[in-house]
C-alpha cells in the first residue's frame, strides 16, 4: 500500500464511454513525482500516437501533485497537461484551490481523458463512482453558470473543474477554470482549448477518503512548526494577494507598459494597486486548501460580483500594458476572463498588441467592428473581450493569441508581437532582470516567469541550498545560465509535488522538499536525489519539446525586448550576452548547440 499518494490513476474514455483505472508503480513516482511530472512521462509516451494538440488523440491529463491531500502547507495545486495548442508542443498549466486534494480524496492520483464525447458531457466522479453525463444544456454558459448548476445537479461540497465559451470555441489562450466564483486558473498554454476539442464542458469532484502517510505525527509536527513562521512571512509579502507588489514592481521596471515599449507609471501603479483595491472594495482573504497563507483577497468591484481579485498578472496585462489605470476597468476584465475561461495574461497581451496596431493604422474600426480601440479606454477593452471570448467578428482573429493573429491579418507588425514559442510573455519584463531572459527563451511550455522565478532570486531571495544568499547584479549574464537551471529544476519539484510557488517567499528548497516528501511516503530521498530527480523530468518536457520540431530557434527573446530600452535607466537585452547565455544554459544541461539533450546526458538520467 502506498504512502503519501493513492496508487491509482483513473482514465476515462470519452469516445467510447470506457471507464478504467491502471497503478501508478513507486517506481514511477519515485522517478516522475505526481502533477506535471507525471504528466511529462505520460505525454512522451504517447508522443507518436498524437496527430495534433486538438486532435482526439491529444491525451488531457489532470493531475494532482504527488503531495496533495496530505498537511504539507501550500500542497494543493492540480496540473493540467497535454500537447499545447499554442506551442505545437509541451503544454501544462496550474491552478491552486481545492480540487486537487479532492481528486485525492475520491482515491486517485489523476484523471486522463481520451478521445473526443459525440457530444458535450461532463464527468462526475464521487470516490469510486464515476460518470460521464450529458452537458448539452450548458455548452455555451459562461464558467460561473456552469459551477453554480453543477453543484446544485452533484453536491455542494463538490469542487468543479470546467471551461468556458473560449475554451468550448477552441481559443489558444483558453483556460481550464476552477472553483467559480473564487476563479482559480489553469491558465497558459491553451488547455482549455484541449478541453473544448474534447465535448468535456466540466470535471466535478467529491471525495470523502485520506490520503495515508508514513510518518503521520512526524508530519503534523513539522506541518504545524512550519505553518507559524510561513505565515508571518506571507503575511508581510502577500496579505493584499500578488496585487501588493504593484508599485515595487513598477519602480525597479519590471512591470511592462504600453506593450513592452516601456517608461514609467509610478502614479498611475498606485492607483490599480492591491493597496489601493483593499482600501477601496476589500471585504476579506481567503486561502486554498492546507495553506496559512490566505492570499487570495476577495473584493466586490463595481460592475462585478463579489469573489476573487485581481492579481498582479492581471493588473499588469489590463493595466500598464494598455495604458488603462481603472481598477474598476480591470475588475470587469477579470471577471469577463474568468467567465469566458480566458488567460489574462494573453488576453491582455493580445489587447495591447491591436491597440498599438490601431494606434499605427494598421488595424481600423471597421477591422475592429466599430471599436475604437485607443490606448487606455476601458469601455474599448471590454467590448473586444467579448468579441474574443465569443470568437464574434475581429474576436475570432484575436482569440488564438498575437503570432496567430499578426500570421492572419498578414500584416507588417514589425516588433509589436511579443510572445516566445507562441505563449504572449507575462508582466514580468527581462530587461530588468537578466535571468528571466533566459529563463523565458528556454522554458518548456514557453514565456512563464513561473517556470523559474529566477528574478526573486536576483533581486535577493535566498535559497542556501542552492547557494544563494544575496542579490546579484540584474545587468549581467555572469551565472545567470546556472540560476536558471537550478530554479527551473526547483520549479519542476514544486510542480511535481504540487506545492504553492508563492512558498519560494519561505525559501522552500530541495532540503525543505525533500523532508516533506520522506515524512509522506517513507521514502529515504536526499535532497540532491530529488534534484535529480527534477532534472529528469525538464529533459522529458524537452524531448517532448524537441519531437515536435523546436530547437534553438525557438529559444529565444522577442525582437522588441533586445532591441527597445524598458525606460531611460534600462535598456534592452544585450542580444550577444543572451546568446551567451543560451549557449552557457546548453553546455550545463548537457545538450548539443541545438538544444537537443545529448544521449550521454540522457542516460546518465536513466532516460536511454
Amino acid at each position: 500500500m502506498p504512502k503519501g499518494y493513492v496508487g491509482k490513476l483513473l482514465w476515462v474514455d470519452l469516445a467510447s464511454g470506457k471507464i478504467s483505472t491502471t497503478v501508478l508503480d513507486e517506481a514511477t513516482a519515485q522517478g516522475y513525482l505526481g502533477g506535471s511530472g507525471l504528466g511529462a512521462r505520460l505525454i512522451y509516451d504517447r508522443l507518436k500516437t498524437i496527430k495534433d494538440p486538438l486532435h482526439p488523440s491529444n491525451p488531457l491529463c489532470l493531475l494532482p501533485g504527488l503531495l496533495c491531500g496530505s498537511v504539507v502547507p501550500g500542497a494543493n495545486r492540480t496540473m493540467v497537461c497535454a500537447l499545447s495548442p499554442a506551442t505545437g508542443a509541451w503544454g501544462e498549466a496550474r491552478a491552486g484551490g481545492a480540487w486537487a486534494p479532492m481528486l485525492k480524496y475520491a482515491g486517485y492520483d489523476g484523471v486522463i481523458f481520451t478521445g473526443k464525447a459525440k457530444k458535450p458531457v461532463y464527468v462526475w466522479i464521487e470516490n469510486d463512482q464515476v460518470e460521464i453525463r450529458p452537458a448539452e444544456k450548458l455548452w455555451g454558459k459562461g464558467f460561473y453558470e456552469t459551477d453554480e448548476r453543477l453543484l446544485q445537479e452533484t453536491h455542494r461540497d463538490a469542487i468543479v473543474a470546467g471551461i468556458g465559451p473560449a475554451g468550448e470555441k477552441l481559443s489558444r489562450m483558453a483556460c481550464v477554470m476552477f472553483e467559480g466564483k473564487y476563479a482559480r486558473s489553469a491558465g497558459r498554454t491553451g488547455m482549455g482549448a484541449v478541453m473544448g476539442a474534447k465535448n468535456l464542458k466540466a470535471v466535478v469532484v467529491r471525495g470523502t477518503g485520506g490520503v495515508p502517510v508514513a510518518d503521520p505525527m512526524g508530519l503534523m509536527k513539522r506541518a504545524s512548526a512550519y505553518g507559524g513562521k510561513e505565515k508571518q512571512r506571507f503575511k508581510r509579502n502577500f496579505e493584499l494577494g500578488t496585487a501588493g507588489g504593484v508599485m515595487g514592481v513598477e519602480a525597479v521596471g519590471d512591470m511592462p507598459i504600453h506593450n513592452f515599449m516601456g517608461g514609467r507609471w509610478a502614479e498611475k501603479a498606485e492607483r490599480i494597486s492591491g493597496q489601493t483595491m483593499f482600501k477601496k472594495y476589500g471585504k476579506h482573504e481567503r486561502s486554498c486548501l492546507s495553506c496559512p497563507s490566505n492570499c487570495t483577497l476577495v473584493v466586490d468591484i463595481p460592475g462585478t460580483a463579489v469573489g476573487h481579485a485581481p492579481e498582479y498578472e492581471t493588473i499588469g496585462a489590463f493595466g500598464s500594458m494598455c495604458e488603462n489605470d481603472s481598477l474598476e476597468i480591470i475588475g470587469q476584465c477579470n471577471e469577463l476572463c474568468n467567465d469566458y475561461g480566458l488567460d489574462t495574461i494573453s488576453a491582455g497581451n493580445t489587447i495591447a498588441f491591436a491597440m498599438e496596431a490601431f494606434e499605427k493604422g494598421l488595424l481600423t474600426e471597421a477591422d475592429l467592428g466599430g471599436i475604437r480601440l485607443t490606448w487606455g479606454n476601458g469601455e474599448a477593452m471590454l467590448a473586444l473581450l467579448h468579441k474574443i471570448g465569443r470568437r464574434e467578428g475581429i474576436g475570432d482573429i484575436l482569440a488564438d493569441g498575437t503570432r496567430p493573429a499578426a500570421e492572419r491579418l498578414g500584416k507588417d507588425f514589425g516588433d509589436m508581437v511579443v510572445e516566445v514559442k507562441g505563449v504572449e510573455i507575462p508582466m514580468h519584463d527581462p530587461r530588468a532582470y537578466w535571468s528571466n531572459a533566459v529563463n523565458y527563451a528556454v522554458a518548456n511550455r514557453g514565456a512563464c516567469h513561473m517556470e523559474g522565478v529566477t528574478f526573486t532570486v536576483e533581486s535577493g531571495l535566498p535559497f542556501p541550498d542552492l547557494g544563494y544568499t544575496a542579490p546579484m547584479d540584474p545587468y549581467i549574464t555572469d551565472g545567470k545560465a546556472q540560476l536558471a537551471v537550478k530554479m527551473h529544476d526547483l520549479m519542476v519539484l514544486y510542480d511535481g509535488l504540487g506545492i504553492c510557488k508563492f512558498y519560494i517567499v519561505v525559501s522552500y528548497g530541495p532540503t525543505i522538499l525533500a523532508e516533506w516528501l520522506n515524512y509522506c511516503t517513507g521514502w529515504k530521498l536526499t535532497p540532491e536525489g530529488l534534484m535529480r530527480t527534477a532534472e529528469r523530468i525538464f529533459n522529458v518536457k524537452r524531448l517532448v519539446n524537441v519531437a515536435r520540431g523546436l530547437s534553438r530557434k525557438d529559444d529565444t527573446l522577442p525582437k522588441r525586448l533586445l532591441s527597445v530600452p524598458q525606460r531611460d535607466d534600462i535598456g534592452p537585452v544585450d542580444p550577444q550576452g543572451m546568446e551567451r547565455m543560451l549557449t552557457e544554459y546548453y553546455r550545463i544541461r548537457g545538450w548539443d548547440e541545438k538544444g537537443i539533450p545529448t544521449r550521454e546526458r540522457l542516460k546518465a538520467l536513466q532516460l536511454a
